[in-house]
């Protein structure tokens, strides 16, 4: 792979390793999707010119690494140090770039692209401390507002996934701030004008009265009872009030902590303070067929026939499993392993594989009915739902399955099939077990 390199050229680098260049329009001129950059500027001009290389329509998408050092920004720009580990980085994105379906275009597709080229990447928030807040340098490279919003669709969709939770933010009720300041406040009155308070209790006559007013020469005397107070617990101890308020002179043992804002003015208990949570984010399985396939699989069907979820399909075999005990019916479910995929996506181009899976699934719905569920479990495994089949038919449809495969000559798909009928007492009590079970006998 190129190496382009942006600045000063750093110890252990030969000119025969890189080619390199001292602005980015020069860089650009030469790049293509096949290389990578080396960035070796100086904070904060490194991050700057991140943004710059991530905005770009063809630098978004190619590894790009820092030399020596890099700032909090730049960490979350870049895929990392320039090491051993970048090496391995770069082999595996030519490899991926080899897959990676050609017509990835809007700003979804260049999010899912980016994640797809280098598994260990994400979209990781960043606390900017100029404006005390937290935000996704990434994303404003590629769309200016909304990021939360965007990230929380794309999630629910399941094309991106949770990787870490990196903070839990508190915001004011009124402004959803996160500039607050905690102060302890009087319970009684609210003022912030609280300090410590050394008392003493005299046993003898039951007086409680500050520390400084039982000092007398430097013994402690009860300055009501005038007993001299030798041994703490004996002759006196000290009340467990130890906050008293400079405004109404209240003693208490703890105050109200309050959330402060600085910026509208608020006063917050605690209580009535909202969250937020920042996320990092990688690319979920729904993700990585769009990113291979260059299509996007809806979470719900747009008609009869059309796949559905892995979720929907869950939900939909434990209900007809419920209908089919309550109503002595008889259902089947299917599923196949193409156990050969793996072997032919290091063989051909993932467009190739893909057509042939297209292929394959597009002769098998005509054998199946407009009213069987269809659901794609992951790359290698489809699943299908066939109620009202009787059990003995279900040699005929493998056998024609089977033949379905080897129909295609050039790099034929192998596959395993196995049926499970429904009702089924274990589906009922443990579904998703159930479910993991049937697909690790599948693999195999």
């Amino acid at each position: 792979m190129k190496i382009l390199l942006l600045g000063e050229q750093p110890l252990g680098f030969s000119s025969q390793d890189c080619h390199q260049h001292s602005d980015i329009e020069s860089l650009l001129d030469e790049l293509q999707i096949n290389h990578c950059i080396v960035v070796n500027l100086a904070e904060p001009q490194q991050s700057v010119v991140l943004k710059q290389l991530r905005a770009h329509e063809l630098a978004y998408l190619v590894p790009i690494f820092y030399a020596v050092e890099a700032n909090a920004e730049s960490q979350v720009l870049a895929d990392g140090n320039f090491d051993e580990q970048a090496q391995l980085s770069c082999s595996t994105y030519l490899e991926r770039l080899a897959r990676l379906h050609p017509t990835l275009q809007s700003q979804t597709n260049r999010l899912i692209s980016f994640l797809w080229l280098l598994p260990q990447r994400r979209i990781s928030p960043f606390y900017d401390a100029t404006k005390w807040y937290y935000r996704y340098p990434l994303l404003e490279c590629w769309q200016e507002q909304s990021h939360s919003a965007w990230l929380n669709s794309l999630e629910k969709e399941a094309v991106l996934s949770k990787a870490e939770l990196i903070d839990r933010v508190r915001q004011c009720k009124s402004c959803k701030s996160s500039t607050l300041n905690y102060v302890e406040t009087c319970p009684s009155c609210n003022s912030i004008d609280v300090s410590l308070y050394s008392a003493l209790h005299c046993f003898t006559c039951g007086h409680v009265a500050s520390q400084a007013e039982f000092q007398q020469n430097s013994a402690l005397v009860c300055p009501n009872c005038q007993t001299q107070l030798r041994h703490i617990g004996v002759d006196y101890d000290r009340p467990i009030e130890n906050h008293r308020c400079n405004s109404c002179s209240q003693l208490f043992i703890d105050g109200e902590v309050r959330a402060n804002c600085h910026s509208c003015g608020t006063s917050n208990r605690l209580e009535e303070l909202s969250e937020e949570l920042w996320h990092a984010y990688r690319l979920a399985e729904r993700g990585e067929l769009w990113a291979q396939s260059g299509k996007q699989t809806s979470l719900m069907p747009e008609g009869l026939g059309e796949p559905v979820s892995s979720e929907h399909f869950r939900w939909l075999l434990g209900w007809q499993n419920q209908l089919a005990q309550r109503h002595q019916q008889e259902h089947l479910l299917l599923a196949l392993h193409f156990s050969n995929l793996q072997q032919l996506y290091s063989e051909l181009p993932s467009s190739t594989v893909f057509a042939q899976l297209d292929e394959f699934f597009e002769r098998f719905q005509n054998l199946i009915r407009q009213t069987d569920i269809v659901c794609r479990w992951n790359q290698d495994l489809l699943m299908f739902l066939l109620p009202n089949f009787a059990p003995e038919h279900s040699k005929v449809l493998e056998a024609k399955l089977l033949s379905l495969a080897e129909e295609q000559t050039d790099n034929p798909l192998e596959l395993s099939v196995r049926f499970r009928q429904i009702p089924n007492s274990e589906l009922a009590e443990q579904a998703e077990q159930w479910l993991l079970n049937l697909v690790a006998e599948l693999r195999q």
